[in-house]
């Protein structure tokens, strides 16, 4: 089982539910200002105008205040979009979870400056063997997810993903000082809705996948495969960028992903081929001091034999049979 680091949808269930909160709010406010305008009208009388006037004063105030209340309205139903999103990264990180433990998942990380969260947020993040992947969760209600050509809605998905593994490669290498240079960072897109339909599992560079294949495809993606120190520090990294409170709880997790890939078998790499030996130092000619050199007779009873010569010859015609 992958290690789990973060709690998944976080982020999205707080301001989906401040969204329907606030919506709430206001709408009890307007309609309890309603409520006592028509209680002091009425004053007890049963004349005709009292009923008519409070309806044509709330007619007059919700034509008046008819973007107010939309805007209510839409706040409220973007609640419930950031409600269904927190349930698709659930989803997602619960799906995630069934990798193999050499693998980290890191569930709606915010990097922290100052100490104050970053506006720049990714649902998840995972490390492991066969490489690192940026993950842009989406829960909709229709099954079919049309091609980026065909759905404008598609393509600002899959341009966030895109840009958020863009991001964290640049972040990643900042933050580890020059150490993860060169790292390749794989976007993702994930539909969890039930039954989601793709149209096209690519888009660019961005894998566009139904929840269902996300793990296969992570665990068949060799192309970016990643050595275990590389990994880990990447996964140290991202820990120290994390909320003290919220990264505190998953220290033994840090720690444990860490021992799990110390132990992971490693690829032995291919011996080195052996250095040729040295050729035996040649010995010097004892008449002219010269380097003796291989010969090999041409003719006569040594024919096709080698011996050392005097490289002076034929001034110098001293010869030595080869060193055994």
């Amino acid at each position: 089982m992958a290690v789990i680091i973060g709690n998944p949808g976080e982020g999205a269930l707080l301001r989906g539910l401040l969204n329907r909160v606030l919506a709430v709010v206001f709408i009890t406010l307007f309609a309890g200002i309603l409520v006592a305008g028509v209680a002091w009208l009425l004053g007890g009388s049963r004349a005709w105008w009292v009923v008519v006037v409070p309806v044509v004063v709330v007619i007059a105030e919700i034509v008046y205040y008819r973007k107010t209340i939309a805007e209510v309205l839409e706040l409220y139903a973007e609640g419930g979009n950031w409600l269904k999103g927190a349930e698709g990264e659930r989803r997602v990180s619960a799906e995630l979870g069934k990798l193999p433990d050499e693998f980290i998942v890191f569930n709606d990380f915010h990097p922290v400056k100052d100490g104050t969260r970053a506006a720049w947020n990714v649902d998840h993040i995972v490390i492991g063997p066969s490489g690192v992947f940026v993950i842009e969760t989406k829960h909709y209600s229709n099954a079919r997810v049309p091609s980026a050509a065909e759905s404008g809605i598609t393509r600002r998905n899959v341009k966030q993903a895109n840009a958020n593994a863009l991001e964290l490669k640049n972040r990643a290498v900042r933050w580890s000082g020059g150490q993860l240079q060169g790292l390749f960072v794989v976007p993702v897109l994930v539909y969890a809705q039930d039954g989601a339909s793709v149209t096209s599992l690519w888009e660019g560079h961005v894998r566009v996948l139904p929840l269902r294949l996300l793990v296969k495809t992570i665990l068949d993606h060799r192309e970016t495969a990643i050595d275990h120190d590389r990994a880990s520090r990447l996964a140290l990294v991202l820990y120290d960028q994390m909320d003290v409170g919220t990264r505190t709880p998953f220290k033994d997790d840090i720690v444990r992903f860490g021992r799990v890939v110390r132990t992971v078998p490693r690829t032995a790499a291919p011996a080195a081929a052996p250095a040729p030996a040295a050729a035996p130092a040649r010995p010097a000619c004892p008449k002219c001091g010269s380097t003796l050199v291989v010969r090999t007779a041409r003719k006569g009873a040594h024919a096709g034999e080698s011996f050392l010569a005097c490289p002076g010859f034929p001034e110098c015609k001293h010869t030595a049979p080869l060193p055994s």
